[in-house]
């Protein structure tokens, strides 16, 4: 989730979404995710907002014109209207994530773009010692962003549960 033309982002692809149905500009609409993923992630809840001078009375109309004129492989899953003050990354109160290894000799198929490969044997109990660490509040400084006003966020963090579930 970041606005890049070449090659095309998701957020891009939405944003030209977005101007096609509203006929406003990129700039005007000011489309913003609650985080940015990386090349690769699928974003499954990922939230975004963005701003119109005009209300629209059919919130479905918007949800199905949009999910209309973006590709098969990117779906607009829920369309709100929310208060003025709300914005897609500084409001959100929790994220979840999860990361998926495939460990087997073989990769499936199926499982190639949602999956990480990897061959060698895992141990899982040692992986679910390991995990304990991460729970608990940490400090985050080396991945800080600056906050709207242009101060340095709280760089600390804190992750709830972290889960080793052998599929």
């Amino acid at each position: 989730w970041q606005y890049q033309i070449k090659p095309a982002t998701v957020q891009c692809i939405v944003g030209d979404a977005l101007t096609k149905i509203t006929k406003l500009g990129r700039k005007e609409l000011g489309l913003v995710g609650a985080s940015r993923t990386d090349a690769g992630v699928h974003a499954w809840g990922q939230v975004a907002h963005f701003t119109t001078p005009f209300f629209f009375d059919q919130l479905e109309s918007l949800h199905a014109g949009l999910n209309g004129v973006l590709p098969p492989d990117i779906r607009v899953r829920e369309v709100a209207a929310v208060k003025t003050d709300f914005h897609a990354r500084y409001s959100a109160l929790k994220k979840t994530y999860h990361y998926k290894i495939y460990n087997d000799a073989i990769m499936d198929p199926f499982q190639n773009l949602y999956a990480y490969h990897f061959a060698h044997k895992l141990n899982i109990d040692v992986m679910r010692q390991a995990a304990k660490y991460f729970i608990g509040q940490h400090d985050f400084s080396a991945f800080i962003t600056m906050s709207r006003g242009g101060l340095p966020t709280d760089p600390r963090r804190e992750i709830f549960r972290f889960d080793v579930v052998k599929m």
